[in-house]
């Protein structure tokens, strides 16, 4: 690791940058909740649904999005689009992959939810709610337990495009009256949640939600004043830290806001980038949102002391870290599932909530 600099003072600016209103107001907010408790993982509150809420710190790191209640996630059930065929409404809905969970439950169709094939290692969405996390598995989503599948008696059967030739064996499970649909997760967030809808007949439905979203994210990031800040985006796994491009997920939705990249990370390709070695200047910004994988809450029972965090803990403790200014009460923890595994309405609605209550807290 790099030797820690010297530092008298808090600094407030990006190398090369001018210091904006929006950071120093950052700095402010940052500051009242650092010194609002001091503890790093404290007593966790398990909201109406059973699933534990956010801690208050990690890491040193406030968390965002401690107040959200998961089992109140999901809308209320959205009925079929006009002149959609009956033959859509599916009853029984098998899904393989993550990607289609979130529209699901922004339809209010989450009840419907029979199984899941879940992405082998990883955690469940908590950030949906309960429900999420207790639905019967079908193997994985890399290799889906066909006897599985078909003991959901599904009639809609939702697979993740990645790997999606791989995954033959579920739709292959299913009736002859059983419809397979492909879920689209790359490219636009927008058309994972249309291809879902569409599936279920409500993607009028669904679009009239995103367009919601978009003026209200528009009108978010004028009233915050995003344009002025620039946001650094990264996630820590258990043996790597990641700085998440424009093209993620998360990456989008904070276009959609409006905010600005750091120069080092207005790349298009791949959505993903490993930070390499000590060099952590490509992480430097005015405010950095940061993930750990498998932790979407601080509770043993919803992350725990996860691989992730523990990698994350090492980073966060050496010279390489705390040289850069954007860890001087700049760094904020997100919720992983919601910013880094999530896809649709709802995580781009907790994402909005996060920025709206971390940039411009003041203003």
């Amino acid at each position: 690791m790099v030797p820690a600099p010297r530092r008298t003072a808090p600094r407030h600016r990006i190398r090369g940058g001018a210091v904006s209103p929006a950071r120093v107001l950052i700095t402010l907010a940052v500051a009242g909740l650092a010194s609002a408790g001091c503890a790093s993982m404290s007593t966790t509150p398990v909201d109406s649904d059973g699933v534990p809420r956010s801690t208050t710190r990690i890491v040193g790191a406030p968390v965002l999005g401690v107040d959200r209640e998961p089992g109140e996630a999901c809308g209320p059930e959205a009925p079929l689009d006009p002149g959609a065929s009956p033959s859509l409404d599916a009853e029984r809905i098998v899904a393989v992959g993550y990607s289609a969970l979130d529209t699901l439950c922004a339809l209010g169709l989450q009840d419907r939810v029979v199984a899941v094939a879940a992405p082998a290692g990883t955690a469940p969405l908590r950030y949906l709610g309960g429900w999420a996390a207790r639905a019967p598995a079908a193997g994985t989503a890399e290799a889906p337990d066909g006897s599985a599948v078909q003991a959901a008696r599904p009639d809609l059967i939702l697979v993740d495009q990645q790997d999606a030739a791989d995954r033959q064996d579920a739709a292959d499970a299913g009736s002859s009256r059983t419809r397979t649909v492909t879920v689209p997760t790359a490219g636009p967030w927008e058309a994972t949640v249309e291809s879902v809808a569409e599936a279920v007949g409500r993607g009028a439905a669904a679009r009239a939600m995103i367009g919601r979203f978009t003026d209200t994210a528009a009108t978010t990031g004028h009233d915050i004043a995003a344009a002025q800040t620039q946001v650094s985006l990264a996630r820590f796994t258990a043996d790597s830290l990641s700085i998440l491009g424009p093209s993620s997920f998360a990456g989008q939705v904070l276009q959609q806001i409006g905010v600005h990249r750091p120069p080092a990370q207005r790349f298009s390709s791949p959505s993903v980038r490993p930070v390499q070695g000590d060099d952590l200047a490509a992480l430097e910004g005015d405010v950095l949102f940061l993930s750990f994988a498998g932790k979407d809450s601080g509770d043993a029972d919803a992350g725990g002391d996860t691989p992730a965090l523990r990698h994350g803990e090492e980073v966060m403790d050496s010279d390489a870290w705390t040289s850069i200014a954007v860890t001087e009460n700049r760094t904020f923890t997100v919720d992983d599932g919601a910013w880094a595994r999530g896809r649709g309405l709802v995580a781009a609605r907790e994402i909005l909530d996060d920025v709206r209550g971390s940039l411009n807290a003041y203003g």
